[in-house]
């Protein structure tokens, strides 16, 4: 199993074991990653929104909303 594979079942394991104490750690560690990517490229306006589900095969689904007041030059992005 690849690396991909791997921690897109180590996501769903965890999604699926315990749904109400790992959604919010999740959301948590989810949206600071979001933020913190989304900072290097413009800046971002809390809070980030992020909805998702997991369908009856496992299968995850994402929407995620990052409202920005304007975009960083290319010349702050590096």
């Amino acid at each position: 199993m690849n690396n991909k594979n791997q921690a897109l079942s180590r996501l769903k394991r965890v999604l699926l074991q315990d749904k109400v104490h790992s959604y919010e750690g999740f959301l948590r560690v989810i949206k600071g990653d979001i933020y913190t990517l989304m900072s290097c490229y413009m800046t971002v306006k809390e809070p980030i929104d992020i909805d998702f589900d997991v369908d009856e095969e496992g299968d995850c689904n994402f929407c995620i909303r990052v409202r920005a007041s304007n975009l960083k030059s290319p010349k702050t992005m590096i």
